[in-house]
């Protein structure tokens, strides 16, 4: 007994040491999690009390000024990429056929900045199961016409299903696609599945002109690898004040690009931080990018992390349950003409501009079964759990379409376009969480 005593007493001080350790150890990390949570707090705040972010606004040249300062602060390097864009914004929309009569349209899908206000020419009345299947959309004469949708006791028709329909249709190269109106709908089942008949769609509309910008902040990796991932969110916002849509996505970004940017954490590849502007007006600000970089993403580019709208409650939603899908046969590039690059259409029927020139750039997806390997792990690793996704609408659609592997975070439970969308309602924890899987995500891919 004489003997163990003093060995006793040399295990107790050994287990007190340790567990000493690990209570620091705890203490530290929960002294950083408060620190990282205050941190995305503070850029969320200062964004929302901007106002209004639209893209050209006080407000979104503000927020722009605010994520390169921020950027700079971290040491990345940092480039202002101006661009110029347009809106057409349709008043009113209708169809005129013979005799005199007239149809209200709700949705239509052309080019403005070709054809103009008056779309003459043959008209293919369809309904919206045809509309939604390719096999019927086959079997039709739509190239060169135009084809009206008119989803006449379809409750079932969705703005997801008519985008798919607005893909199915746009790809056999119709002069254009529109839906009629709700309040006419019953007075043009007689047109429904009628051999082609003679029209035109009339229009009053307007044009109006906007600038914004990109922000890119280019962080180099220690090694000369030459492949570099890119970690994005857009700026810009409705007419509100945007804390969720999508203050919160510029938010963990700048603190992904903080963590990064210590000696301790850096990678071996190159991170670029980009922050998109008019992602609300249509994407515009990555399509513009991506015009202007194509070779540079088709050679270099090994993904697109992007982060829209994180501040909810909810759950975590992940782009990734799409595959490959509609993407470009040319890596690097939209394949989309060129005179709308910098262009987009008003959606009237959702009160917000989207692009509806181009459906098939809103229905792609590229995530292969290896980069879905890789979130999945990266998910493990960071202790949380998420929900698979299919064609959320942002940016990372954009970068699909043009052959560059892109998923999206999300949350669920946040406001959107709405006045709720404010500091209030933001969920911190949620942001928290979806920068510990991206942070993982890059560590993974930089060993890829």
């Amino acid at each position: 007994m004489f003997f163990s005593y003093p060995r006793n007493k040399r295990l107790i001080f050994i287990i007190f040491i340790i567990i000493s350790i690990g209570l620091l150890f705890i203490k530290s990390e929960l002294l950083l999690a408060q620190k990282v949570r205050k941190e995305l707090l503070r850029h969320v705040e200062y964004l929302s009390e901007l106002g209004n972010r639209l893209a050209g606004s006080e407000g979104d040249i503000q927020a722009a000024q605010y994520i390169k300062e921020q950027m700079s602060d971290f040491g990345l390097q940092v480039k202002k990429e101006n661009f110029h864009f347009s809106i057409y914004n349709p008043l009113s929309v209708s169809l005129g056929l013979a005799e005199g009569r007239k149809l209200g349209l709700e949705v239509i899908a052309w080019d403005p900045f070709l054809n103009g206000n008056q779309i003459q020419g043959s008209i293919l009345c369809v309904s919206s199961a045809t509309a939604s299947s390719a096999e019927e959309i086959s079997k039709l004469q739509v190239s060169g016409n135009i084809v009206v949708i008119n989803p006449l006791g379809d409750e079932e028709f969705n703005l997801g299903m008519l985008n798919r329909a607005l893909l199915l249709i746009s790809r056999n190269m119709p002069k254009a696609i529109a839906m009629v109106a709700a309040s006419d709908q019953e007075a043009a089942k007689d047109l429904v599945g009628q051999s082609v008949i003679e029209g035109a769609i009339e229009l009053e509309s307007e044009r109006k002109e906007y600038n914004s910008c990109n922000i890119i902040g280019l962080l180099p990796g220690k090694s000369a690898a030459l492949e570099e991932i890119i970690i994005s969110a857009h700026y810009d916002s409705d007419i509100y004040p945007g804390s969720n849509d999508n203050a919160s996505g510029v938010a963990v970004m700048l603190e992904i690009a903080r963590y990064f940017s210590s000696d301790k954490y850096r990678p071996n590849k190159s991170l670029r931080f980009c922050a998109w502007g008019a992602e609300e007006s249509g994407f515009i600000g990555s399509r513009i990018y991506i015009s202007r970089h194509s070779a540079h993403l088709k050679n270099l580019c090994q993904a697109v992390i992007n982060i829209d709208s994180v501040g909810g409650g909810g759950d975590i939603y992940v782009e990734m349950d799409g595959g490959v899908e509609n993407i470009s046969p040319i890596k690097g590039s939209l394949s989309i003409p060129f005179h709308i690059v910098d262009k987009a259409l008003h959606n009237r029927m959702l009160h917000s501009d989207i692009l509806w020139i181009l459906p098939q750039l809103i229905l792609a997806s590229n995530v292969d079964e290896s980069f879905k390997g890789t979130i999945n792990k990266a998910v493990e690793l960071a202790g949380y759990t998420i929900k698979p996704a299919q064609y959320q609408g942002s940016d990372h659609l954009v970068f699909a379409r043009a052959g560059i592997r892109a998923t999206n975070f999300a949350t669920s439970g946040g406001y959107v376009h709405s006045e709720e969308d404010n500091l209030a309602n933001i969920k911190v924890e949620n942001m928290e969480k979806v920068m510990s899987i991206i942070i993982k995500l890059v560590e993974l891919l930089d060993k890829d």
